[in-house]
């Protein structure tokens, strides 16, 4: 396993968060937003709230009280005060940034918390259904600033019960508050966020998280290397797509096993934008330099894994590198946004231009590894092969299929069918049909990518008649064509395709997309349902077998004289004789 001690817990950083949703009420989230931004990294700060929350889960009597409520107020001040002597804007901002939480965090517990309802609930018991009356009266004699001009005369005819005084330490805080805002926090906040932003004239309300949400992400950036347990955290406070624009299609994948609970490799991601400064340094002091460990160094750009397009093995990605040679391999991960085939991609799918961020992994041999498609809540198909999966996704073998449907599986297999229940057990718990990539090191199953599946595929595995001019492979992308074969042994002889020929060959990998795209059909030797040829097959929209076999392919072109017969739904090829 990768060493590390990270100060980071995805589970600690939940248990705040909860705690604070739980705490402050839920009509005001942008308070408990800015109280979890402001402990996202800051565990001292952290501490200190939850100190104070399990202070008052106590009933705490107004004395008590009035202690809690101007120890925070205090805490406010000096950090505004504090702000106003220094130049660095930086410090400055980050003070003003303080101050403003734990002004908003005085007003939860005044009127927005479980503190603030157990007050009002505690009255609600001593006064049964004369609880308004009496808070009528207390309001009406007890005058705020806003209606110390108005004159009112209510006489208070009952006692001032411990419940009746607490009430009236939170009546007097909420209107200290909202006058020391007027006097101090309106003024010296707006400008400051505004000139942090970038903007003027924002949205007060959406202004503090566009900040939060900026000044967090800066804060990653400038670390460069993050643990899976800081990306699994953002899953709480960004959108799914500010996320991938942030660490990639993969990377996001990752956080979402990660988030419940499912095993993952070790993980660290290198953000789109990250500082380099150092980099090395602070991937040492991130993970161990150890002669017997190796490394995955995996690509995660913004438009992988993504809604439409797959991007399946346009970008590099390398496996069992050692620790010396982590950071050449960062580089050439970057550089493959610069690949030939890609460029091909882009302009065929009318895609963006990528950002990339790169995963670091701990790596170790597999025993098997396969990949899982969905296409129900309970149903796909599940491929595998022995060793590692880079062979399966590139389709350099026919791997062992299982088509599942309601739960359930045809025949056996040599997993025992435990890898198709728990895959159909994960996809519930992520509440998406799913693409996965899984393998197994010592009897644990190890998740590696997931993404949703958002174009349901047909899965059939009938048991088809083809007779003695007909081959049957895998039913790999849908579609019938009848036209001429040409087999092509290497991707440099793309100038002997014609645009429309069907394309025999062993099998494909990226360098392959040119004669790709020019074909009207796609036959291949080896290779599965989920391999390169297949996946990029369906992407193109033209029919594809895989799979047939080497004897049924050197037959095959022997007599591509003769049209071509391919049936993508069956998994079919037929020669059509003259």
């Amino acid at each position: 396993m990768i060493s590390i001690e990270d100060s980071f817990k995805y589970e600690e950083y939940l248990e705040y968060a909860n705690k604070i949703e739980g705490f402050i009420s839920n009509e005001v989230v942008s308070f408990s937003n800015r109280m979890i931004y402001e402990g996202f990294y800051d565990f001292a700060f952290r501490n200190e709230l939850l100190a104070i929350i399990e202070r008052l889960e106590n009933t705490l009597e107004a004395g008590e009280m009035e202690e809690v409520f101007a120890s925070l107020h205090n805490k406010t001040d000096e950090c505004f005060k504090k702000s106003k002597d220094i130049e660095d804007f930086e410090r400055k901002f980050n003070l003003v940034t303080r101050g403003l939480t734990y002004f908003y965090f005085l007003e939860c517990l005044n009127e927005y918390s479980e503190f603030s309802d157990d007050v009002i609930n505690k009255i609600k018991d001593k006064y049964s259904k004369e609880y308004l009356r009496y808070v009528e009266k207390i309001d009406k004699y007890y005058l705020s600033e806003d209606m110390k001009k108005v004159k009112i005369e209510e006489a208070i005819d009952f006692e001032i019960t411990p419940e009746i005084d607490r009430y009236l330490v939170m009546k007097r805080w909420q209107d200290l508050q909202h006058k020391y805002f007027g006097e101090v926090v309106d003024g010296e906040t707006y400008g400051i966020q505004c000139e942090y932003f970038g903007e003027n004239n924002v949205n007060p309300y959406k202004l503090e998280t566009l900040v939060l949400k900026k000044r967090l992400l800066g804060q990653m950036r400038e670390k460069s290397i993050l643990s899976i347990d800081e990306i699994t955290a953002l899953t709480n406070l960004l959108t799914k797509e500010e996320i991938v624009e942030f660490v990639g299609g993969k990377a996001y994948g990752l956080s979402v096993l990660n988030s419940k609970s499912l095993v993952i490799p070790r993980t660290y991601v290198l953000p789109i934008g990250y500082n380099k400064g150092d980099l090395i340094k602070k991937i040492e002091n991130k993970i161990e330099n150890s002669y017997d460990m190796s490394y995955a160094i995996r690509s995660s750009a913004d438009i992988e894994d993504g809604k439409n397009n797959s991007f399946a093995g346009m970008f590099d990605s390398f496996l069992g590198i050692s620790f010396g040679s982590i950071r050449e391999n960062i580089e050439n991960v970057e550089m493959s946004v610069n690949n030939k085939r890609l460029q091909v991609y882009i302009e065929k799918n009318k895609c963006k231009s990528p950002q990339m961020a790169v995963i670091i992994q701990e790596y170790r041999e597999p025993d098997y590894a396969g990949v899982w498609i969905g296409n129900s809540e309970e149903g796909g198909i599940l491929e595998w092969v022995s060793g590692n999966g880079e062979k399966l996704v590139s389709g350099k073998v026919t791997p062992t299929a299982e088509f599942w449907q309601n739960g359930q599986i045809k025949e056996n297999s040599s997993l025992d069918n435990e890898i198709g229940k728990k895959l159909i057990e994960y996809q519930k718990q992520l509440g998406e049909i799913s693409d996965f990539e899984w393998c197994i090191i010592e009897n644990d199953l190890i998740m590696l990518q997931f993404r949703p599946v958002t174009r349901i595929i047909d899965i059939k595995n009938d048991e088809v008649t083809v007779g003695s001019d007909g081959y049957k492979g895998v039913a790999a992308s849908s579609g019938e064509i009848t036209g001429t074969g040409k087999y092509i042994n290497k991707p440099n002889e793309a100038d002997e395709f014609e645009e429309g020929n069907i394309l025999l060959t062993w099998l494909t990998d990226p360098d392959w997309l040119d004669i790709m795209v020019k074909s009207s059909g796609l036959i291949t030797a080896v290779g599965g349902f989920l391999c390169h040829s297949a996946i990029i097959a369906r992407e193109l929209g033209i029919p594809c077998v895989t799979g047939i076999g080497k004897d049924a392919m050197l037959e095959l072109k022997k007599q591509l004289h003769n049209e071509l017969y391919l049936n993508g739904n069956r998994g079919i090829v037929k020669i059509m004789h003259e």
